[in-house]
């Protein structure tokens, strides 16, 4: 029983710790809030320029029936062009 009064020391210095410690994160939490949060990833404008160029190389490849069966069909820098004729003269014969 001589030891008790730093027991209650210990535990009156424990609970303003805790306190301190739950007011700390709190006000952490509501800055983390008011920051907003963070976005991660790519430009918005690049992500639009991806998707335009995989839509065209979706398109061509729907277009020539060339679905990345054959070995070096698909390759990242090369700009496929492809000459549709619009009108039955300048269509191929057989």
């Amino acid at each position: 029983m001589k030891d008790k009064w730093k027991y209650e020391t210990w535990l009156k210095i424990h609970e303003a710790y805790l306190n301190k410690m739950a007011l700390y994160d709190s006000k952490m939490s509501e800055l983390a809030i008011s920051e907003g949060i963070e976005v991660v990833g790519n430009n918005p404008l690049f992500n639009r320029e991806t998707e335009k160029v995989e839509l065209k190389k979706g398109a061509i490849m729907m277009l020539t029936n060339n679905h990345l069966a054959t070995s070096g069909s698909y390759d990242d820098n090369k700009v496929v062009v492809i000459n549709i004729p619009t009108s039955t003269s300048q269509r191929p014969r057989n």
